[in-house]
């Protein structure tokens, strides 16, 4: 996402906690938000209405992580369902290749499941952000 696209997501939010920054600082923020693994346009877009419920504007951190939980939420919305071909491999489908040799790759549902995925803007990266500590008591 582009610097110029960025502004056009951010400043609705930025107007709703009267968030005056300069432009070195709103690129900053940009840079840091969208370090990878990035998220998506979707998943932003998610995130950027979690933000809006805040009582503050929110950190780079903050904002990476309220996408991490929309990720987490649409993963949980949208589980993987094997068909009955792959039901007992978790997703893995046998073949015999041109040798003969018995191998195994992805079967065909988990790769339709893959592109649902891909259009709700969840992909294959790792966590966005890790949760927040809470402190355990001695």
């Amino acid at each position: 996402m582009t610097f110029e696209e960025f502004q056009r997501y951010i400043l609705p939010l930025a107007l709703h906690f009267h968030d005056a920054r300069d432009e070195p600082t709103w690129r900053l923020y940009h840079a840091a938000l969208l370090a990878p693994p990035a998220p998506t346009r979707q998943l932003l877009d998610r995130a950027l209405i979690r933000a809006a419920n805040r009582r503050y504007f929110p950190s780079t951190a903050e904002l990476r992580a309220d996408a991490e939980a929309e990720r987490q939420a649409l993963l949980q919305a949208h589980p993987f369902t094997p068909c009955t071909g792959c039901r007992d491999t978790g997703g893995w489908a046998a073949f015999t290749d041109t040798d003969g040799v018995a191998r195994v790759k992805r079967c065909t549902c988990f790769a339709r499941y893959r592109g649902r995925l891909a259009q709700l803007g969840v992909t294959d990266y790792p966590v966005l952000a890790l949760p927040a500590a809470s402190e355990v008591p001695a």
